[in-house]
């Protein structure tokens, strides 16, 4: 492996750490300004938020994270980074029992433990994936195919659908259909980090009025999508638990830049046969783990 390679895996973990942690202190804080609006019998606002020292601290982290995220990006190939959520993920069982309290059954055990050897398994040919662009309006003229566009919109809008059906239904699983919306989201922004991270090493390099509008352009997407993301991830705290929403949060906006690195950016291109059976075989896997996480604890609510 490279040193660019071990320096992009590097900050992958450093990033998702950070985010995880986070989303463990946004789940924290929401308990705390739900409980008090309970105990006031008044309805929680913004200010609550913006007040409670524990949220905005979850607020923060992640945004940290996306900090090192873009020098991740910056040295290596998104699907090579992002399985190192699985890093992440630990941690987040880690806070999530011994912050938030929260009893972690022997089936949502499982299903992490079947989500990080899916995680494993994608890693073991990661460093054979390569970036097949090779100029800045290359990679962003990637955004515009016809499969880009599906990619990016139809399961967006497939979750949409499913929220306002939840919220119309008196939120049933609320906290399952917006932690995955929250997820793909989040996800989406990430793919519009690596234009705005090639873009600022490009600038170190030489000075243009192009590469400072792409930076600019894909930076607004990717905090605006940040943003409603985690406005998305806070609702979905509301009406689920935490050890459900945070991995569903997490492992979704993992899985979707890997898939995107494959249908938009074509970064299996150069993997072999064992390669690419690895890699199916990981996200299968990491799909069955968060089906079974998802199907246990929507049964304990019906």
């Amino acid at each position: 492996m490279n040193k660019a390679y071990f320096f992009a895996i590097v900050f992958g973990i450093l990033s998702f750490s950070f985010k995880n942690i986070g989303y463990v202190f946004q789940k924290k804080g929401v308990n705390e300004i739900i409980a008090l609006s309970a105990s006031l019998k008044k309805k929680a606002k913004i200010a609550d938020y913006v007040k409670n020292k524990i949220w905005c601290i979850g607020i923060l982290l992640p945004f940290l994270g996306g900090v090192f995220l873009a020098f991740g990006y910056a040295c290596g190939p998104v699907s090579l980074i992002m399985p190192f959520t699985g890093v992440g993920l630990i941690v987040l069982v880690f806070f999530v029992k011994f912050y938030l309290k929260e009893k972690i059954t022997i089936i949502e055990g499982i299903s992490i433990v079947i989500n990080i050897i899916g995680i494993i398994l994608i890693n073991l040919k990661g460093s054979a994936i390569r970036e097949s662009y090779t100029t800045m309006l290359s990679l962003l003229d990637r955004f515009f195919t016809l499969q880009g566009i599906i990619f990016l919109l139809f399961p967006a809008c497939i979750l949409i659908i499913l929220c306002v059906w939840s919220i119309k239904h008196n939120n049933r699983h609320s906290g399952s259909f917006f932690a995955l919306l929250a997820g793909i989201i989040g996800g989406s922004g990430l793919l519009f980090q690596k234009p705005f991270a090639l873009g600022l090493k490009l600038l170190s390099r030489e000075h243009s009025i192009v590469i400072c509008f792409i930076i600019v352009s894909c930076g607004g997407v990717f905090i605006s999508l940040s943003i409603f993301a985690v406005f998305l991830l806070n609702y979905a705290y509301k009406y689920g638990r935490g050890i459900l929403v945070a991995p569903l949060y997490s492992l979704f906006q993992m899985l979707f830049p890997i898939l995107g690195g494959v249908i938009m950016f074509n970064e299996w291109r150069y993997l072999d046969q064992e390669g690419i059976i690895y890699q199916v075989a990981g996200i299968c896997l990491i799909i069955i783990g968060t089906g079974l996480l998802l199907y246990y604890n929507e049964k304990k609510i019906i």
